[in-house]
């Protein structure tokens, strides 16, 4: 049995085209996305900071996740080998839309 370990409501999951990584995005404030190895493990947690996530997707090539919040913005982040494993490398780019007045 798989266990993503995140507390609210899981709103979606995808396959890295590569095989080599899946990511749950859920609802919850704190621990948005998780990313996890083909079995199971582990690989990281991007907390965006945002009070509500919308969405995750990750980029065609396998090398980028993408994170959508009610603020109006979107984060990427990197994935890939450091240091011999894989894992989230890092944030790499963050796109803002906001002009004011909050939410979508």
């Amino acid at each position: 049995q798989f266990k993503s370990g995140q507390k609210g409501t899981l709103i979606g999951m995808q396959w890295a085209n590569n095989g080599r990584f899946l990511v749950t995005c859920s609802d919850d404030s704190k621990d948005n996305v998780h990313v996890f190895s083909s079995k199971g493990a582990s690989l990281g947690i991007i907390s965006p900071g945002a009070l509500e996530t919308y969405s995750s997707t990750i980029s065609p090539d396998s090398r980028f996740i993408s994170v959508a919040s009610m603020q109006c913005d979107a984060k990427l982040w990197e994935v890939g080998d450091k240091d011999g494993e894989y894992k989230v490398i890092g944030k790499v780019m963050e796109l803002t839309g906001r002009s004011g007045g909050g939410g979508a």
